[in-house]
């Protein structure tokens, strides 16, 4: 059985419009609050990073060194979202995968 909460969320997933058929400024807004819903990952940080012409953000979870790496290229084509629209799910993955997450900029 679904949650009453599911079914709410899938409602208003279907009542929303497609991002698609939205001006680009508004795919942009959009996109910044896609993680709005979801759950802030407990015990990580994120560290800004600018290095030999390479921007992003580094996600890792607190506690001993992490045992990989993953570079993380989130959807949008780096034109409708920012890494920093990203950061709740790149923490999630940090802490699942036992890994230091790098959302590129």
């Amino acid at each position: 059985m679904v949650s009453a909460e599911a079914q709410r969320f899938a409602d208003m997933v279907r009542q929303a419009p497609r991002m698609a058929e939205l001006p680009l400024a508004a795919q942009r807004t959009a996109g910044e609050h896609a993680e709005d819903l979801s759950a802030t990952p407990e015990g990580i940080t994120y560290e800004t990073v600018a290095d030999g012409g390479v921007a992003g953000v580094w996600a890792q979870a607190s506690g001993p060194a992490p045992t990989s790496t993953v570079l993380y290229l989130f959807g949008g084509g780096h034109v409708i979202t920012s890494p920093r629209s990203r950061h709740k799910f790149a923490g999630h993955l940090a802490r699942a995968l036992d890994a230091r997450v790098l959302l590129l900029d």
